[in-house]
């Protein structure tokens, strides 16, 4: 009887960072519940709703919002309100879900250094991808003009002195072989259907060779980059060419897995780097997208790895 009433926990950094995430969560599903509701077009409608759910079951992956149980607690809100301004509120539309989304996504990228658990900032930063994702396929759905921001093309990778030497040649064979790769590609496809997987392969390819000579590891036997790499073509006399489905395929598994790569290092640089992690995981994954991957909850997490409310949410 007479022992003291619990009092509230104090929110470490960890669960700072989670419960940022879940406000913005809240907000995007109910901005895309709201247009939703608002437009009379029963496709768009839908996809604006799908989007909801997407965020609502971001949201409790994350662990949803916190409620501690004790009485007399303070009421979390389920509908964070967007900053006050002099104006009007002005009515949820697709333009404004996709401002959303790209506001949230540079939410992340900016405070990606704050948890001190690198799990967390990795899941942040695939679902800051997952941001990016939805904000571009619904301006292509809606017709409205967006473009990636330009905070997430840096250019600090000319001094990547934030990595291991080893990281480094690793990545440069990774992206020297998908460079090799999209050469392929594009060498078994008709001349009007070139253009795009030429136009990423001198990507790859050029990064490969930025990487490495920033690195200092051109023509030293450290170079991991070779004439030819082995790629998963079945091919015969009487049919020498891949079928476009194929490839296809491979172009989505090789952005997809210099995506998952790129975000598998956040856990071994310094906080303050891993920003720059997520912009060319950021950049890998929306070409993905654009070869037709579909992206999932958490973008290019690594096999078996899951974001669950045991893992991020304060007890």
């Amino acid at each position: 009887m007479e022992t003291p009433q619990p009092t509230e926990p104090v929110p470490d950094v960890n669960e700072v960072s989670r419960q940022t995430m879940v406000d913005d969560l809240l907000l995007i599903s109910h901005e895309s519940a709201d247009a939703a509701t608002l437009t009379t077009n029963s496709s768009q409608a839908q996809i604006l709703t799908a989007l909801a759910d997407l965020s609502t079951a971001q949201k409790n992956a994350i662990g949803g919002v916190y409620t501690s149980g004790l009485p007399d607690a303070p009421t979390a809100s389920a509908s964070p309100s967007p900053t006050t301004t002099d104006s009007a509120p002005q009515d949820p539309t697709p333009a404004s879900v996709i401002g959303k989304l790209s506001d949230s996504a540079l939410r992340i990228r900016s405070a990606l250094a704050v948890p001190t658990d690198a799990d967390l900032a990795r899941a942040y930063a695939s679902l800051a991808i997952s941001h990016m994702n939805s904000a571009r396929s619904l301006a292509k759905k809606f017709d409205i003009s967006f473009q990636v921001p330009s905070e997430f093309q840096s250019d600090a990778w000319a001094q990547p002195d934030f990595l291991d030497e080893q990281d480094i040649i690793d990545l440069v064979r990774a992206e020297d072989a998908a460079g090799y790769a999209f050469e392929v590609i594009a060498a078994m496809q008709n001349p009007d259907a070139r253009d795009k997987a030429l136009k990423a392969a001198r990507l790859h390819r050029a990064f490969a060779a930025d990487l490495a000579a920033s690195a200092g590891i051109v023509g030293t036997h450290k170079d991991p980059r070779l004439v030819a790499y082995e790629l998963p073509f079945t091919l015969t006399a009487d049919q020498p060419l891949a079928p476009s489905k194929e490839l296809k395929a491979l172009a989505q598994e090789l952005e997809s897995s210099l995506a998952r790569d790129y975000l598998s290092l956040i856990d071994s640089v310094d906080p303050e780097s891993r920003m720059l992690l997520l912009d060319l995981a950021m950049g890998r994954g929306m070409l993905a997208a654009d070869w037709g991957a579909t992206l999932g909850e958490f973008p290019f997490l690594g096999d078996g790895e899951s974001v669950s409310a045991s893992d991020t949410a304060q007890d």
